[in-house]
């Protein structure tokens, strides 16, 4: 099992934040303030400021990936750090969907469609997306930012710093990830 260690256990000035113990929907700023070593409050300011993040409500994915990815060239830093976007040549491979019928799925009402990857692991001549698990067994050392659906959490040198759920679901895909160097 992965070590894993609360978000809020590991960032500074937490628990007397006042901001901090009115929020929802935070995993963003814990993120942030994970990654990059700052207090929760000086996350949560960051992210009001570059993401648009309202308060007690979490970033969107969109915005998410749209602005790490801006922060991701070359001569941007934050907090004193570079944000280095991590992403392989983009595949393409077979995939299926399933057809989903008012609510419920219809058996048998699948079709099939080609899916573009840029995180992947391959197994054989076989290429599926990089999940959480295979994640942690490839990138053992470093400070990443793991962006997974509607959520996002830190890894820093194999160790997960997030939600305590987190570092148990390892068959878990990841959509994007950035180191911080």
């Amino acid at each position: 099992m992965t070590k894993t260690i609360s978000a809020t256990a590991s960032i500074k000035g937490y628990k007397e934040s006042k901001i901090a113990k009115s929020e929802h929907n935070d995993c963003s700023v814990r993120t942030i303030a994970n990654a990059f070593n700052v207090d929760y409050d000086k996350a949560h300011k960051f992210l009001t400021e570059n993401y648009q993040r309202p308060n007690k409500r979490g970033v969107s994915t969109h915005n998410w990936h749209r602005v790490n990815d801006k922060f991701s060239d070359e001569n941007t830093t934050v907090f004193g750090k570079k944000i280095k976007k991590v992403e392989y040549a983009e595949i393409e491979v077979d995939a299926k969907q399933c057809e989903r019928r008012t609510t419920y799925w219809n058996e048998g009402s699948s079709y099939d469609y080609k899916k573009k990857l840029k995180l992947y692991t391959k197994r054989g001549n076989k290429y599926s997306q990089m999940t959480v698990g295979s994640f942690l067994k490839k990138y053992k050392e470093g400070t990443y930012i793991l962006s997974v659906r509607s959520h996002t959490f830190t890894i820093k040198d194999g160790v997960v710093y997030g939600n305590n759920t987190d570092g148990v679901k390892m068959r878990v895909p990841i959509e994007k990830v950035w180191q911080i160097v």
